[in-house]
């Protein structure tokens, strides 16, 4: 099974696939873009102050085909559907399945055919997609990992550790970034904290607040974006910017390559933060 469905930020969808009408018949998801990161030394690091990337082409073969079964009328409306969905004016994400998985890229049509293109019962046409944020491939499935205290083998969110003995607490959460490339990550912590402190011991980065997070609120922590919002836990209202709030030797990490151990300190005093971690694997091919 190999199908492909493009979702325009216009709100118009499109899909093809194995079966008619709308068939796919080729799509280049090896093709590679690179990721570039600019760096700069502050006191004896450096912090990636500009990340950009060489755009990538996805080329993709499709057809329309008109069954006996499909209307005359229906087929136009398909054709019309499509082109409307390829529009140049923007952006949108193209997801590609296949017996592997799912995933994503964000992207822009380049062309698109015409009306005049599609004339007649049958119709075959080529499509360039280009990378507009990333040159990577997105899991569609997003990995959440939560961060608890355990008491008595479980942990709050409920999560069952066999070899944790009654009453310890955890604040470090093992991650296994089995892609090729460095991953991005989302982190919410839900408050009290008076100076979260966020740590990948395996490369000796962190991220510290030295504002404190209140009961009743939330820290939402994006190292793709590089921001940080805190939040209303309960309302979901944005309360302030904590970029403002970040020590001079913090700096926005990603998951390296292989393990990864992040610590989570809310500062309480060896109380372990609550909260999740999301992310989504990485890939230059499929």
């Amino acid at each position: 099974m190999k199908q492909i469905t493009y979702k325009s930020d216009s709100g118009a969808i499109v899909v093809f696939g194995d079966t008619p009408p709308m068939l796919l018949e080729y799509i280049d998801t090896m093709s590679v873009g690179s990721v570039v990161d600019e760096n700069m030394l502050i006191g004896g690091r450096y912090r990636t102050y500009v990340t950009g990337f060489d755009r990538r082409v996805v080329p993709v073969d499709v057809a329309i085909a008109q069954p006996k079964w499909l209307s005359s009328k229906d087929y136009i409306t398909l054709k019309r559907k499509m082109i409307n969905a390829l529009n140049l004016s923007h952006q949108g994400t193209l997801i590609y399945e296949d017996e592997t998985g799912s995933y994503s890229i964000r992207v822009r049509p380049l062309s698109i055919p015409t009306e005049e293109d599609l004339i007649g019962n049958n119709g075959r046409f080529s499509i360039q997609f280009e990378t507009t944020e990333s040159p990577l491939w997105k899991s569609s499935n997003e990995i959440t990992r939560p961060i608890g205290q355990i008491m008595g083998g479980v942990s709050f969110p409920l999560v069952f550790e066999d070899d944790i003995e009654f009453g310890e607490m955890v604040n470090d959460i093992v991650i296994l970034n089995d892609s090729s490339y460095r991953v991005p990550f989302k982190i919410l912590v839900l408050g009290k904290a008076p100076m979260l402190t966020i740590t990948n011991q395996t490369s000796g980065q962190y991220l510290q607040f030295n504002r404190e997070i209140l009961d009743g609120q939330e820290i939402e922590i994006d190292t793709e974006t590089q921001t940080a919002v805190v939040k209303n836990a309960v309302t979901g209202e944005f309360l302030f910017n904590a970029n403002q709030y970040l020590t001079l030797d913090s700096e926005y990490f990603q998951l390296e390559v292989g393990r990864n151990e992040i610590n989570v300190d809310n500062g309480t005093g060896g109380q372990t933060a609550f909260g999740f971690i999301f992310y989504n694997k990485l890939y230059g091919g499929l």
